[in-house]
């Protein structure tokens, strides 16, 4: 691995920090210390964490280098507007459109290597959305996979 995996989760997050919508920052809350739901006040939502839930090691030849993939979850909480006429999918989607934005490289693509730190930084896999129909609390999971190099 040629960066410490700290190095990345902090500069994955600060990323992630810089996501807007409509010019404005589309996070009161981030971190890297994920809480539940329940203990991320309303007022402190929409919310964003990072988590890092595994990793797996690449050898492409008997004789190479490592090469480390790095799984991490976006976590994200916000509130739907609880109005009968309100359609959560619509926050959810600026959401989903902002941090696929984020993401993407710039200048667009090219490899997303969270300034220079990595390889590659991209979003794959299922997303997960609970969104919020018994309660407003919505819950989105995005998994990204990071590529550190050798």
């Amino acid at each position: 691995m040629n960066v410490p995996r700290e190095t990345v989760a902090a500069a994955l997050l600060t990323l992630l920090q810089g996501t807007q919508i409509g010019g404005n920052p589309a996070f009161l809350t981030t971190g890297r210390r994920a809480r539940v739901w329940s203990d991320v006040t309303p007022g402190d939502q929409p919310a964003l964490f990072v988590i890092h839930p595994g990793e797996r090691a690449l050898q492409d030849q008997a004789l190479g280098l490592t090469k480390w993939m790095l799984h991490f979850d976006i976590l994200i909480y916000l509130r739907a507007d609880a109005s009968p006429t309100a359609v959560p999918d619509t926050a959810i989607n600026a959401i989903l459109d902002a941090i696929d934005a984020q993401m993407q490289s710039k200048p667009p693509a090219e490899r997303q290597t969270l300034g220079g730190v990595v390889y590659h930084a991209w979003i794959e896999g299922d997303i997960f959305i609970d969104s919020g129909i018994l309660d407003q609390q919505v819950a989105i999971m995005i998994p990204v996979h990071v590529l550190t190099g050798i």
